[in-house]
């Protein structure tokens, strides 16, 4: 019979509390305290840790910098960290000292202890990390009373919000805890937003003094604004702050993109005023074949650019609009950026995936008809090749259903997309036959029977 460490896996595949309470009472000799829960389940994280280290393929190749080396390199550190919880002893720097001897056959990456630092460390997670990414998270998303953080629960106990002009301060205290390994904590932490990225947060146990540093800070931050609050923060929590940098990788992609967004919305403003009230000069420089200076360059890049970007976004395409900006770029010599093409290439194949789910709507091939030109007359070379084999693949649908006659104005704009996708479109007869005598056919799921077929 498989023991307990064995049967962990019971525990391992259902993480629920009665679950994983079930499995601590089957296979304890006594009653377990909440304390020895939490250190019976770090011994067997610990051990579980200990054999996925030795996963085959991280030492398969001779990289370590690899993602099968870097990723047995974090199951080690996990075991590092709770060893060193469990034991009170630091295990690390005695794994580092052996890592020393790896070295990689890419020299800016060094030995194993430098890529431990660079790529395994910043992943390592404690309870502390948690609550950190929890009070800069949720000063953008909104401090809720309870929620889950991957691994982690979070309740919110209290919090405090402070504002003086554009600095925002936030100081509370939350609860974190592990589903793993039902290890918990209550943190005070405080969140400093300047604007931007410009951001501090301080975590720390939760204590009775902190109500005391709430009251100071937020006088701080009216009477002496960031500098004077960021001071107090970093006095009061010492080495234990963090930036922007200390969120996990998704949340922060997330929240850093929506503060370039706004501060690229200013900038377009900014940019925007400087194109309006040089717009006649810009064309009459053009004219004269001379070179415009840098900051009228930039400016109409980053205004003509966005403005396509936004006629590309909005639900119904300004044809009109977006032609004039087409053609403005192109007559003035401005460069369209990776950031349009791609705009515009993800329009034009989310629409052809809707024709081609229903091609007989005429709304949606009249969109494309308009489209595709457009694209086609760009100052750049355009991706059409996802285009072109979806209406290949609709085209051959159609031609195998009988007594294809569809409308004259449906022939004509199927016509006229096909040969703007610079295709050879063979003849179809006129009527409407074929939504009359087969509209199975016409349906739209009959369609992607018909465009599944092997060999199209």
């Amino acid at each position: 019979m498989a023991g307990p460490l064995a049967r962990y896996i019971t525990a391992v595949l259902d993480r629920s509390t009665s679950n994983v309470s079930n499995f601590l009472t089957q296979h304890s000799t006594r009653r377990l305290s909440a304390d020895d829960a939490v250190r019976a389940l770090r011994l067997l994280e610990l051990q579980r840790h200990l054999m996925l280290m030795y996963t085959s393929c991280g030492w398969f190749f001779d990289e370590p910098t690899g993602p099968e080396t870097v990723q047995v390199l974090q199951y080690a550190a996990r075991a590092v960290q709770l060893g060193q919880q469990l034991f009170g002893r630091d295990y690390e720097q005695e794994f580092l000292k052996r890592l020393e001897l790896v070295h990689s056959n890419i020299q800016e990456f060094g030995n194993g202890r430098e890529i431990y630092e660079r790529f395994v460390h910043p992943a390592m997670l404690d309870l502390p990390g948690v609550a950190a990414h929890y009070a800069i998270s949720s000063f953008f998303n909104g401090y809720d009373t309870a929620g889950s953080i991957y691994s982690y629960e979070s309740n919110l106990r209290d919090v405090n919000i402070f504002e003086n002009e554009k600095v925002k301060l936030a100081a509370g205290t939350v609860e974190i805890r592990s589903r793993i390994t039902r290890a918990q904590l209550s943190f005070n932490f405080a969140v400093l937003h300047g604007g931007g990225h410009n951001l501090r947060a301080g975590v720390c146990e939760a204590h009775d003094e902190f109500s005391e540093f709430t009251k100071q800070a937020s006088g701080f931050l009216t009477k002496s604004g960031f500098n004077g609050c960021l001071r107090a923060l970093d006095q009061y929590f010492g080495a234990e702050t963090y930036s922007l940098k200390s969120l996990f990788r998704d949340e922060r992609r997330r929240i850093v993109t929506q503060i370039v967004d706004h501060t690229l919305a200013d900038i377009d403003k900014l940019y925007g005023d400087v194109y309006e009230h040089n717009v006649t000069l810009i064309g009459f420089l053009r004219e004269l074949s001379m070179p415009l200076p840098a900051i009228l360059r930039v400016s109409s890049e980053f205004v003509l650019n966005n403005a396509i970007r936004r006629c590309l976004s909005s639900e119904k395409i300004d044809f009109e609009r977006l032609r004039l900006l087409i053609q403005v770029a192109a007559q003035s010599g401005i460069a369209v950026d990776g950031s349009v093409k791609l705009s515009l290439r993800e329009r034009l194949d989310r629409t052809m995936d809707r024709w081609s789910s229903d091609p007989f709507v005429l709304q949606t091939l009249s969109e494309l008809a308009t489209l595709v030109p457009l694209v086609r007359n760009a100052p750049f070379a355009p991706d059409l090749w996802e285009a072109q084999n979806t209406y290949c693949k609709v085209m051959n649908a159609i031609q195998r259903l009988n007594e294809t006659s569809p409308s004259e104005t449906w022939v004509q704009l199927f016509r006229t997309l096909g040969e703007s996708l610079g295709i050879a479109v063979p003849q179809i007869s006129c009527g409407t036959a074929i939504e009359k005598k087969f509209p199975a056919a016409c349906a739209p799921q009959a369609l992607e029977l018909q465009l599944s077929v092997p060999g199209d």
